[in-house]
């Protein structure tokens, strides 16, 4: 995103900032005789949040701190491909970040496979991926493990239309959107089909299970604070009214309940075969915690290889806001996942964290 000034007197605009980053924060001040400055928190895929500023009309940005100068010259970081897909007539932004190292073949003679790639989707669903550090997928990365991620229909960023196409449509049209982003990746030899995996949060959480229930491509799956049932959703915690169902889909379970069947993940669950973490935290009032248990209790019960994580004293924001030990342990719980399966090439469950709850 970028930072623009509108003059008050007669609307002309200026542009303050250029370039491939996100704004999360900004202010100006009157310095007095007609002189100004703005001030905003500035980060990219590559550079952490900073304070810049810039004064007048015409002065030049500067940034002002170097708050995390010290880690970042001993990390590297990477920086994401931009890469677009055709699917349904329409435009699907994407972002490839490659890993660091490539993955040794097991056999010194044997030729070079391309990389395990993990596809993560964003939440919302009216929310998008831009030009933001995200540290699960620069962790990853380091780990030898590229990451993909997307704007499927629904996003935000594209225009009304593009954002209200999923309208009544959360699984099938978003699910083609991302997988044809994945398919795009293995044709141009960058991901390697037989180690794929998937995650995601929230809304990104419902189109992982939904996906895993009509799609069997993935060695590996991560679940977060996401939704299995959709009359559940809007029958409990924050969101339970009539007014988002009336909107997303034109019905309210407790009218329709055979449609909000039709459209939950659990509905597909005997299909379900990807070895699968589902990650809640017990404090969710926005996707209740029963969304996981109840997931967990249908996939344990078919014997299917799934495990629960239920993180205690969080929200829904456990990984924006958490607790940081918390939130520093989720990160290693994400790391060590998809290493097990798509790296070691493990198919079995791995063992449990040998340190859990910061102990």
């Amino acid at each position: 995103g970028e930072l623009w000034r509108a003059a008050t007197a007669d609307g002309s605009i200026e542009q303050l900032t250029d370039g491939r980053q996100y704004i999360s924060s900004f202010d100006q001040t009157d310095l007095g005789r007609g002189r100004t400055r703005t001030a905003w928190l500035r980060s990219s895929p590559t550079d952490l949040a900073d304070l810049w500023v810039r004064d007048g009309v015409h002065g030049a940005s500067r940034r002002l701190t170097d708050l995390n100068g010290d880690i970042l010259r001993d990390v590297e970081l990477r920086e994401p491909v931009e890469r677009w897909a055709d699917v349904d007539g329409r435009r699907i932004q994407g972002w490839y970040l490659a890993p660091v190292a490539p993955v040794a073949p097991r056999k010194a003679t044997a030729a070079a496979r391309p990389a395990p790639v993990v596809t993560q989707i964003h939440g919302g669903p009216h929310t998008l991926y831009g030009w933001a550090p995200v540290l699960e997928f620069q962790l990853l990365a380091a780990e030898g493990i590229g990451v993909f991620y997307s704007n499927p229909r629904g996003s935000e960023g594209y225009g009304r239309a593009f954002n209200e196409a999923n309208i009544r449509d959360w699984g099938p049209g978003p699910m083609r959107d991302v997988l044809a982003g994945v398919d795009a990746l293995v044709a141009d030899g960058l991901a390697d089909p037989d180690r794929l995996g998937v995650t995601g949060g929230s809304y990104g959480g419902y189109l992982v299970n939904w996906i895993l229930g009509h799609d069997q491509r993935f060695a590996a799956a991560m679940t977060c604070r996401s939704v299995s049932d959709m009359s559940m959703l809007f029958l409990t915690g924050d969101l339970s009214s009539g007014f988002w169902p009336s909107y997303e889909f034109g019905a309210l379970p407790w009218d329709d309940p055979a449609y909000f069947r039709e459209i939950s993940p659990i509905s597909y669950a005997d299909a379900i075969r990807t070895p699968l973490l589902i990650q809640h935290s017990e404090k969710d009032i926005r996707t209740t915690v029963g969304q996981a248990e109840l997931l967990f209790t249908v996939l344990r019960s078919k014997k299917r290889p799934v495990r629960l994580l239920r993180v205690p004293e969080e929200t829904h924001e456990l990984t924006r806001s958490g607790t940081p030990f918390r939130r520093a342990e989720n990160l290693v719980v994400v790391r060590d996942w998809f290493r097990h399966f798509l790296v070691d090439g493990k198919r079995r469950l791995p063992p449990l964290p040998k340190i859990r709850a910061g102990r």
